[in-house]
């Protein structure tokens, strides 16, 4: 009886690791301070820049894992955010996505939360949204 209790709870400690909380990772790449230089797509091959929407947004992006968005040189969300591996429905793999505790005032033509694509050697993020003809916004990272 005793091992039983020992196998139950022993196969109990494991199903409660939380596939989640396996999945977050940590990229020190990508902390810092991120510019948003554009978003393009949607079905209409829109695009949008700071020129043309006459708006500055920056993304700071903390090893502790909090964040600011400044947009025009003022704060206007801060919070925490979390860098999780999960499911693309574009590309059926798992893939780096970046969620925030909360988004408070921002700009309906810049993506901050979703698919993450990474270029080190151009210094390039891209945020994508998870599905066809969705929106992409690119950062460039600032010292």
């Amino acid at each position: 009886m005793k091992k039983l209790m020992f196998i139950f709870a022993l196969a109990f400690a494991f199903s409660s690791c939380s596939s989640e909380s396996e999945a977050k990772i940590e990229n020190s790449d990508l902390f810092g301070k991120w510019n948003w230089t554009l978003t393009k797509g949607g079905i209409a091959g829109e695009f949008f820049s700071p020129a043309s929407t006459q708006t500055s947004l920056q993304v700071i992006l903390n090893a502790d894992y909090s964040y600011s968005i400044i947009k025009n040189d003022i704060e206007v969300s801060n919070g925490k955010h979390e860098l999780i591996m999960e499911d693309s429905q574009n590309f059926q793999e798992k893939r780096l996505f970046i969620h925030y505790s909360k988004i408070g005032e921002k700009p309906s033509f810049i993506v901050l939360g979703g698919m993450i694509l990474l270029n080190n050697e151009s210094g390039l993020l891209e945020i994508s949204e998870d599905f066809m003809d969705g929106f992409g916004s690119e950062y460039t990272h600032s010292i």
